[in-house]
Parts: structure tokens; C-alpha cells; sequence
């Protein structure tokens, strides 16, 4: 049922906002052992298919991890939801935030969300 709602949203491309605020919403309803990332994170490149070139022209030095990060934080998904997605601890996310933050040179105490939304 999730995925089958996901699937007409990643064909809805004209409001990506909207499709954002579902994509999270059904990630949360999920058990995290079942979220397949790689899937979700078609749907957000359909969604916003400039995000990774951009984000990668800004900081070509991104880890793959870094990328999802960023995709999950733009979503605006929850540090511990994030871990879990990632299958790190709390503590190792909030260390790969603080690297994201460094490379996107983020002061510590902002927030990335504003910049992640200019991408």
C-alpha cells in the first residue's frame, strides 16, 4: 500500500513539496528494518533531480553517506530516524552532520536546512 502510493507520487513531479512531506510521512509509518533507502531516494531525485549535481558542484568532496544525509536532513527526517535509515548510531550521524556541515561550510550552530533548500 506505502509503496504504491509512493510510486504515484514519484509520477507527480510538478509538486515537489507536497511529494517531500509524503515520502516522510510514509517513512515514518514504516518499520526502519524495511525502508529500502536506495528506493526512497529515486523518489526524492525524481522530485528534485538537480539536488545531487548541485549540492556535488557546491562540495565535490561528499561521501555517499553525506548525500543521503543531506537528502534525509532536506526532507526534514529526524536525527534518530536518520541513524536508523543508516544503520548508525546517534552519535556517528551527529559526527557525519557536523563533516557535512564543514564541507558545505555551515557554521556549527546554524542549521543546514535553509541551505539544503537553495539546491
Amino acid at each position: 500500500m506505502v509503496c504504491g502510493k509512493l510510486n504515484s507520487l514519484a509520477r507527480e513531479i510538478e509538486q515537489p513539496i507536497a511529494q517531500l512531506k509524503e515520502i516522510k510521512r510514509s517513512l515514518r509509518m514504516l518499520p526502519h528494518s524495511r525502508i529500502d533507502w536506495p528506493k526512497y531516494r529515486k523518489w526524492f531525485e525524481k522530485a528534485h533531480p538537480q539536488f545531487r549535481a548541485r549540492l556535488l558542484e557546491h562540495a565535490p568532496e561528499l561521501s555517499e553517506d553525506e548525500i543521503s544525509l543531506a537528502i534525509m536532513l532536506r526532507i526534514e527526517l529526524r536525527m534518530p530516524d536518520i541513524a536508523r535509515m543508516l544503520h548508525r548510531s546517534l552519535r556517528d550521524s551527529r559526527e557525519l552532520r557536523l563533516g557535512l556541515k564543514a564541507k558545505l561550510g555551515i557554521p556549527i550552530r546554524r542549521s543546514e536546512l535553509p541551505f539544503l533548500k537553495i539546491f
